[in-house]
């Protein structure tokens, strides 16, 4: 038998594993045979040598005669997987912090809010500090850790199955501290740092369920910090991610945090409990929770403080090897352990443990060499002893890099037994006495004792050193970290042309001090004024792709951004992303350098990449001030970006403050009828962003564009009715002087717009009018108003709306008069007692409720009515003369006929096309089109699953939703696919296309959210459907979605378990969730009645619903359905068409 694709892959799998796993034997110790083979039959995970865990419960093999569970040493063997660090993640300054006080000093805390995804090359994360400032730091990037984890419970970071022995937190939390010494302790970090259990004692950590132990010195011996920021007393406003509109009595209202708690349910420690002085209800907001910040402190000395930490005790963050810092050659390292620890390391080492390590212990070292692949170390101290130490064992101090500081010992005598092998011994290093070298005394020509710069670090760990104007090469052992900065200063910095790039990988931008920009700026002036006669140009010189003047401007030095202007800086010099220093300006929110770099003659509508100006950048930092320097100096708030927006468009967008949108929107400059690219003009756009004070300045500037209409005819009133903004429709009408009468494409004015909405048409004013009284009072004054007969027509389009939203023909007002008693129009009068018939019996067909064991329908009364259809887009229109219809349900579920569909492995979801086509698609995302037969005639490979997540449009085009790619795909009729909607950040599932007015509603989710947008056919979006009136989440995941004939919004939410119905405006209407036993609800649609039917999956049939919500039968019985039911559609003929797990789809006559 020839073998088949997939059994060579399992073969070639297989092979490979058992490959891997004979290497990994034969590297083991004796030791960690025995514990291989004693182990391996009943428990997974041994073949690590660590931690064994037991099948299926996960449970460590504490039994295990050789101790496995308690061996460090398999961190070297790169078996373990620290797992990604995660946005929410709260941290403190690491060990190669050199950003001066960018946190506002040692012990603040940030969160991370970005994480590069994993293989990316960027080594950075993006932090908001407890300040508000976000900024990037290095996370591993050349073996530099400019953070430390603080707190990763904010993340959801739990230890399931684990208890904390003090506080008895279960699960636990956050990182897991293990006793050394004593067997089955654990603690919680609030434990551990609070000095909870013995401080004497030796611990691990565990930072993650499935990370390895990490052993740590006693915490009598350990430094501790106290930890700043947004804790318990600290006084705080919003912040850069809030989105609770005035929850804190408005921008810039202040509250003290009470409490921090947990946040949705899963992000512990990742929320704060705040009072605000607007309203003393305690209120709680991310701080880590989903990866946000929505408060921050208001200034330093308004923060509070938590407990102390001991830095050293706690991980790194590096996406680059999580778990292993990397070390090289001239790193200074010092062991922390307890003896018990660096003992049991050790023995694992390949040279063993020998007693006169003991001494290692607390002293200092410095690593000259790399053994065993990085597994081991060999660390050379100051005493000239060298000893060979598992890396596992080291902490890292200090790492040298070029341009640094730094000072070289004294000891001649020391330094030459050091030097031996490292560049040799010369006697002319030797210092001589009486001159003062950079703070220290000395004199020509030595260098021992002296302070310098590094100008290279050599692959061997060897240094080259600039003392004054000579270079010099010594062992990194016999030099120091220079701790006074002050003294540091004072050094000169090397010049670019003399710095020679180092054999291993230094990072230039870390000269002077890691992408400080106020160090970076610093050097060049220094040079400058070193070089009075310095070439044209050199002022413009990049690091890392920056100018000083760009850096300069971010950090806000503006006596160093005057200086560089001065000596001929180019104000417009662009970076590699286009970025001129007026953007780094605004980026750094800086406005004072703005004016710097505008007073220079920089150009305020300079672009980026992306076409942003200064001023769009300076509104997404929502910063009046920056915006205000902008505009003085002639910004175009009315410029594009690549995306077709206007800053005008964005200070909508973003919510600015009324500071901005006055500046912006008001400006004389500003082109209100510019259209973003969804077509909005900017008083359309505030109209839809129910953006108030911003429509306000638009009218009061320039009222020409009140009656501006977007290609489907819309008008800001139409928009401000569609969305229920009552107060911006009132300005409109008042301030704007709009056209209260105006008609889109199809004739409807905002009137009717409104009463299309699902809006309460019978409430009553003082005089007790209704919307249909009022409707009629126009008509009925004949003698003071002059009607045109647009006038007339206009009126009636307006009755038919009220009426088709079932307004009652026969409310009285309080002088007794119903609307028909204001009709003086007997033809019209008569028009209305019909339409209002015919209304209310369309909307009233309803089916006896039944048990749902009598699977069969009873048969509805049948209503016989001359009717015209409802719309020319409706499928079941035949022709345009009046149609009698006779309207029931079928007396039983027939069978029609049934097929296979190839080329799935099940029918998650049907489309029914033109033509006679169907499109049906799997759990894998395999999407196909048959004919009615199930012959197959395409077949394409989606991102979908068991979702409704493809539609059949009214041009009888199939669209379908992209989750990977967060877009909506269109294949027309020629099979020509092509992008057509773009989601952002959300992931589309469900979709559905009106064949009534072409809108499409989306169902989409993202960050545990869920929501609704309606687009219009052209793609659009003109609505988002999320929460209820009481604020709650409507949606968990809109797996499948349709609308019914009275624009009802209807959701199958299998998460929910129900049937989730809103009306045309987004006001939750109601939720189905089944009879008696519990719903499971998948596919889902509607037909020309109103009907809902939905598939339950486990129940193996379809629940039919009236358009109320009030279920009416159980369609199919299990024996006709014969399968678990996933999706379902209806056609013209009145057939129900049903797809099956079993790949099958069966069609039943329904409808009679």
């Amino acid at each position: 038998m020839k073998p088949t694709i997939f059994g060579i892959l399992v073969t070639a799998l297989i092979s490979s594993v058992i490959s891997k796993s004979v290497e990994t034997r034969e590297s083991m110790t004796s030791l960690e045979k025995e514990c291989w083979e004693h182990c391996s039959t009943e428990y997974t995970n041994c073949k690590l040598f660590y931690g064994c865990r037991k099948l299926p419960s996960g449970e460590f093999n504490k039994d295990c005669p050789f101790d496995c569970v308690k061996w460090p040493a398999n961190l070297q063997k790169g078996l373990y997987s620290y797992g990604q660090i995660k946005p929410g993640t709260r941290v403190v300054r690491g060990p190669d912090w050199a950003s001066k006080k960018q946190d506002n000093g040692e012990g603040f805390l940030g969160t991370i809010i970005f994480v590069p995804k994993a293989g990316s090359s960027d080594n950075q994360v993006t932090v908001i500090w407890d300040s508000g400032r976000e900024l990037r730091y290095r996370a591993g990037h050349n073996g530099k850790y400019d953070l430390r984890v603080y707190d990763c419970a904010p993340a959801g970071i739990v230890h399931d199955g684990v208890t904390c022995n003090e506080c008895k937190d279960s699960p636990l939390k956050g990182m897991r501290w293990k006793c050394s010494n004593c067997s089955g302790v654990n603690l919680c970090s609030l434990c551990y740092m609070s000095d909870k259990h013995d401080v004497n004692h030796g611990f691990e950590r565990v930072d993650t369920s499935t990370s390895p132990v990490l052993p740590v010195p006693p915490r009598s011996k350990s430094k501790s910090i106290p930890a700043k920021g947004l804790f318990p007393g600290a006084e705080v406003i919003r912040g850069p991610h809030w989105k609770w509109k005035n929850d804190d009595g408005g921008e810039g209202d202040m509250g003290m945090i009470k409490d921090v708690v947990t946040w949705d349910k899963k992000y512990h420690r990742g929320g704060v409990s705040v009072v605000w002085k607007s309203d003393n209800t305690p209120k709680t907001y991310r701080v880590g929770g989903e990866g946000c910040v929505d408060v921050i402190y208001t200034r330093v000395k308004g923060t509070a403080s938590g407990r102390v930490y001991y830095p050293d005790h706690l991980p790194v963050v590096d996406v680059v090897n999580p778990g292993q810092i990397l070390f090289k050659p001239g790193d200074k390292v010092r062991v922390n352990l307890a003896l018990d620890n660096f003992k049991r390391l050790q023995e694992d080492n390949a040279d063993g443990w020998k007693d006169s390590m003991k001494e290692c212990i607390g002293e200092l070292g410095t690593i000259v060499q790399m053994l065993f692949q990085g597994k081991s170390c060999r660390v050379q101290y100051m005493n000239g002893k060298i000893e060979n130490i598992n890396r596992a064992a080291l902490t890292r101090v200090h790492t040298f890099t070029q341009g640094e500081a730094v000072t070289i010992l004294s000891d001649s005598t020391k330094v030459k037994e050091l030097q031996d092998g490292h560049g040799g011994w010369n006697d002319d290093m030797k210092t001589g006495q009486g001159q003062k070298c950079y703070g220290v005394w000395g004199g020509d020509p030595g260098a021992l004792g002296k302070n310098g710069r590094i100008v290279r670090i050599d692959q061997d760990g060897d240094i080259r050193i600039k003392v004054e104007d000579k270079t010099w090469i010594f062992s990194p052992v016999c030099i120091n970290p220079m701790d006074n900065q002050a003294v540091a200063k004072e050094i000169p910095a090397i010049p670019p042309a003399e710095c020679v790039d180092s054999d291993v990988d230094s990072d230039v931008a870390d000269t002077q001090s890691n992408d400080v920009a106020e160090a970076i700026a610093q050097l060049y002036v220094d040079m400058l004024r070193g070089m009075p006669g310095h070439s044209e140009g050199a002022i413009d010189q990049k690091i890392e792709g920056k100018t000083a003047l760009q850096i300069a401007c971010y950090e806000g030095y503006v006596d160093i951004v005057r200086f560089l202007l001065q000596n001929k800086a180019n104000p417009d010099l662009k970076d590699s992303e286009e970025d001129s220093p007026l953007h780094y300006s605004a980026f750094g929110v800086e406005h004072q350098t703005m004016v710097e770099l505008l007073k220079a003659g920089a150009n305020a509508n300079i672009v980026n990449k992306g076409k942003q100006t200064p001023l769009h950048i300076a509104v997404g930092k929502k910063s009046p001030e920056c915006v205000k320097v902008l505009m003085r100096h002639k910004a175009d708030p009315s410029f594009k970006d690549s995306d077709g927006d206007t800053p005008m468009h964005d200070a909508i967008t973003q919510q600015c403050s009324f500071e901005i949108i006055e500046a912006v929107l008001g400006s004389p400059k500003a082109r209100h009828e510019e259209n973003n690219s969804k077509g909005f003009n900017v008083l359309q756009w505030a109209v839809m962003k129910n953006a108030g004070p911003a429509v306000n300045v638009i009218i009061e500037k320039n009222k020409s564009v009140v009656n501006e209409q977007m290609s489907e005819g819309f008008t800001a009133l139409h928009i401000a009715a569609a969305n229920d903004h009552v107060e911006i429709a009132s300005a409109l009408i008042r301030k704007g002087e709009c056209n209260i009468n105006a008609t889109d494409k199809d004739k409807r004015t905002p009137l009717i717009i409104c009463v299309s909405q699902g809006c309460e048409v019978n409430a009553q004013d003082n005089s007790g009018n209704t919307a249909l009284h009022v409707a009629q009072m126009k008509k009925s004054l004949p003698g003071l108003i002059q009607m045109k007969q647009e006038d007339k027509n206009v009126g009636t389009k307006i009755i038919c709306a009220l009426l088709e939203a079932k307004a009652d023909l026969y409310i009285k007002n309080k002088e007794g008069r119903t609307p028909l008693d204001l009709m003086e129009d007997e033809t019209i009068k008569h028009f209305m007692i019909i339409k209002e018939d015919v209304t209310k019996l369309l909307g009233r067909i309803t089916v006896p409720n039944i048990k749902p064991e009598n699977r069969k329908i009873k048969p509805m009364e049948t209503a016989s009515l001359q009717l015209k259809p409802a719309g020319k887009h409706r499928k079941q229109e035949i022709e345009k003369s009046d149609v009698k219809q006779t309207l029931s349900l079928s007396s039983s579920v027939t069978k029609v006929r049934e097929y296979t569909v190839q080329g799935v492995l099940s029918v998650f979801h049907i489309s029914l096309g033109k033509s006679g086509r169907l499109w049906a698609s799997d759990l894998n995302g395999y999407l196909v089109q048959t004919d009615l037969q199930g012959k197959k005639l395409q077949k394409i490979q989606t991102s979908g699953e068991d979702e409704g997540y493809h539609t059949v449009t009214q041009d009888g085009d199939l669209i379908y939703t992209d989750k990977h790619n967060q877009v909506i795909n269109r294949i027309t009729q020629d099979n020509t696919i092509t992008e057509f909607i773009k989601t952002g950040d959300w992931v589309p599932l469900s979709i559905h296309s009106s064949h009534i007015n072409g809108d499409i509603l989306v169902g989409m989710t993202k960050d545990g959210e869920a929501k609704v947008t309606r687009y219009n056919k052209t793609g659009t979006a003109i609505q988002n459907i999320q929460r209820d009136n009481n604020g709650q989440a409507l949606y968990s995941v809109p797996r499948y979605i349709t609308k019914n004939i009275n624009d009802d919004v209807c959701v199958s939410d299998y998460n929910k378990d129900a049937v989730v119905v809103v009306n045309k405006s987004g006001q939750h209407r109601f939720s189905y969730t089944g009879q008696g036993s519990v719903l499971h609800p998948y596919g889902i649609c509607t037909d020309v009645f109103g009907h809902i039917l939905v598939c339950d999956t486990y129940g193996k049939t379809v629940h039919l619903l009236d358009q109320n919500g009030q279920f009416l039968s159980l369609l199919l019985s299990p024996q006709q359905a014969s399968g678990q039911i996933c999706s379902v559609c209806v056609d013209d003929e009145k057939n129900m068409w049903v797809g099956q797990l079993n790949r099958k789809v069966k069609v039943f006559k329904y409808l009679e």
